[in-house]
């Protein structure tokens, strides 16, 4: 049987009127990217998460989950009621009679006098709330969201707030060796948002509060850890916690000065400028949609590095959205047939606007507009022509 936080029947999807479904690999607490996407983009369906044994469905609309029903876990409502000891034997016996008969299961816990509808709505929320919290435990599954999609029958809704499943689910998790994975390095820096940047409203524990004051923008995560009184796994959790519902984000990396030879110069000048591009893009989406974000741009990047595999080889996006100068350098000097110049300024061309592409296509255009009016505003254009490093120099 399965197990349901919603009204009787278990709410059946319908097909959506486009195609604007994505899927996608869960990883460690990945969880929490996905809800906090499809929150700030306010986006409407349904999300259906696997992991090989289990399948959840989650009814999603303006920041809330609606129901919620999984697989592999036994137990309808009244299971749950009977398990955590709110219905006796009988009563649950009572229910499960009716319900062999055709009766819904909700339906006949208020007419047999079990439960008030009240106290229906609050166990089906309790139920629910239980279900996407199990959530966040998981390692590794699947999951795709089916765009629009609805429920067939008048479901009850139950309005649970996504923004703060995300902060219960992350206070929550068992294993914290889990943020250790997910904040792998301990050179990373991280900035408090300046509260009116801020697209939260998730109150803060005191002890979140004090970690918050230990991030000043200058500091490793390292140095946090070290500075914390709270030990290292529960101040990594508490990172992870302010960074997932909006309190923090990455600090841009400085571009490093390398030496170069004569012939390189107009190379990493333009390399430079393109990074900048990046590396706004990059803070753009993950404001807007949180760390989800960065695996939006991972994706057309690794799309550009099949149709660039000259130019991109070995090459990856830094944490900040930047590109590293030496590979690019190195890949540079390796293409024949001249017209190097050209090639990069095409290259860089290609991955900027693929980029754009997915601002667009992630935000709306609407965003699209901002972002672009965002680089001019910044002084920041793609090059059209090839411009001498002394040129380029000037502009800068």
């Amino acid at each position: 049987m399965s197990r349901s936080a919603s009204a009787d029947p278990q709410p059946r999807p319908v097909a959506a009127p486009g195609d604007a479904n994505f899927s996608g690999k869960l990883k460690a607490l990945s969880i929490s990217d996905v809800l906090e996407f499809l929150r700030v983009l306010n986006r409407r369906g349904i999300l259906i998460l696997s992991d090989g044994s289990r399948e959840v469905s989650l009814g999603v609309r303006e920041g809330k989950i609606l129901w919620a029903t999984s697989t592999g876990s036994e137990g309808s409502p009244a299971h749950c009621l009977l398990r955590e000891g709110q219905i006796t034997r009988d009563q649950f016996e009572a229910v499960v009679e009716r319900e062999n008969h055709g009766e819904r299961v909700n339906r006949a816990l208020i007419e047999l006098g079990i439960l008030t509808p009240k106290d229906l709505w609050g166990a089906l929320r309790s139920q629910a709330r239980t279900i996407v919290l199990e959530l966040f435990e998981w390692e590794r599954g699947e999951f795709l969201f089916r765009e629009g999609e609805e429920t067939v029958g008048p479901a009850m809704e139950l309005d649970l707030p996504v923004l703060d499943l995300i902060a219960e689910g992350i206070r929550r998790v068992r294993d914290t060796r889990l943020f250790a994975q997910r904040l792998p390095s301990d050179s990373w820096v991280f900035e408090a948002m300046e509260i009116p940047e801020r697209k939260t409203s998730a109150p803060l524990e005191p002890h979140e509060a004090y970690v918050l004051k230990l991030i000043d923008g200058s500091r490793s995560l390292s140095e946090v850890t070290r500075a914390s009184d709270i030990g290292k796994a529960e101040t990594l959790r508490v990172v992870f916690l302010l960074f997932s519902v909006g309190y923090l984000r990455m600090k841009a990396t400085p571009v490093s000065v390398l030496p170069s030879e004569p012939q390189d110069a107009e190379a990493l000048t333009l390399i430079r400028r393109y990074n900048e591009m990046f590396a706004f893009l990059h803070r753009y989406l993950a404001r807007e949609v949180g760390p989800i974000g960065e695996a939006v741009l991972g994706r057309y990047f690794e799309d550009q590095k099949k149709d660039q595999a000259a130019l991109l080889c070995d090459a990856r996006l830094a944490r900040d959205g930047t590109l590293d100068e030496r590979t690019l350098v190195r890949n540079l000097s390796s293409l024949q047939n001249g017209g190097r110049s050209e090639r990069l300024i095409d290259g860089l061309n290609e991955l900027l606007y693929a980029e754009i592409l997915a601002v667009r296509r992630t935000l709306g255009v609407g965003h699209e507009g901002r972002a672009i009016q965002g680089l001019r505003d910044l002084g920041l254009q793609p090059v059209t022509r090839i411009e001498s490093a002394s040129e380029e120099a000037e502009k800068r």
